[in-house]
């Protein structure tokens, strides 16, 4: 990692696994609005092809960009549908009005959405990512000013 990135995580859990957490309503619409903000691309790994959102983002999906990297190693198959959208404001709008939680991003426990989410800056850098099953998502900060969302002291600070 950039030694210029501060790397922030949030996690769904504390450690001893007895409280739950998650980024919902006005916290998740600023921390989308963020990354929409300071991204150009957005990208999510189908697991299911007839989750609804799919035809909602479809008219912003992209090519992959040359310039991003392989993100989803931790699933170690390079042969995942990862898919790639446009970031807008009108992805923004869209995002915000179907999903109200930053943990509903799965395809399971309940929801039929795309999975794990992450932002890309115009250069290919991840301004955020997330492995949702696991509970788990990251920000990556270099310039950005993010203290609006960092604030919130389950979001740690992390070497």
């Amino acid at each position: 990692m950039d030694v210029n990135v501060k790397k922030y995580c949030f996690r769904d859990t504390d450690d001893a696994g007895d409280a739950e957490y998650d980024i919902v309503g006005d916290d998740y619409r600023r921390l989308i609005g963020f990354c929409c903000d300071h991204a150009a691309v957005f990208s999510v790994i189908a697991t299911n092809d007839k989750a609804s959102l799919f035809k909602k983002i479809a008219p912003y999906e992209i090519s992959k960009p040359e310039n991003i990297k392989y993100i989803h190693e931790h699933y170690g198959d390079a042969s995942l549908d990862i898919r790639y959208y446009k970031v807008c404001p009108q992805l923004y709008d869209t995002i915000v009005s179907n999903t109200d939680n930053i943990f509903c991003w799965i395809n399971g426990w309940g929801y039929c959405n795309p999975e794990d989410p992450v932002f890309f800056r115009k250069d290919g850098s991840v301004l955020f990512d997330s492995i949702i099953h696991d509970g788990e998502c990251s920000l990556y900060i270099k310039d950005e000013d993010a203290g609006h969302i960092v604030c919130n002291p389950l979001w740690q600070a992390t070497p």
